[in-house]
């Protein structure tokens, strides 16, 4: 049976432009920031870099300097 919304409207605006409008209008998505720290383990003996919301798997400190 063939009737109203049987095809999707045409597009009258290109993608490029949409994504120019909708970043104009509503802003770019913000992106989350990375952010890492250094860590000289004393268990392993390796200097490793983590995420600040990573611990070490050798001596589980983590970027404050707890357990």
């Amino acid at each position: 049976m063939n009737g109203k919304g049987d095809k999707p409207r045409p597009y009258s605006v290109d993608t490029e432009t949409m994504s120019s409008n909708w970043a104009r209008i509503y802003g770019d998505p913000p992106k989350p920031e990375t952010v890492w720290w250094q860590h000289q383990c004393e268990v392993s003996g390796c200097k490793l870099k983590l995420l600040v919301t990573e611990q070490c798997n050798f001596c589980s400190l983590n970027y404050e300097g707890s357990e």
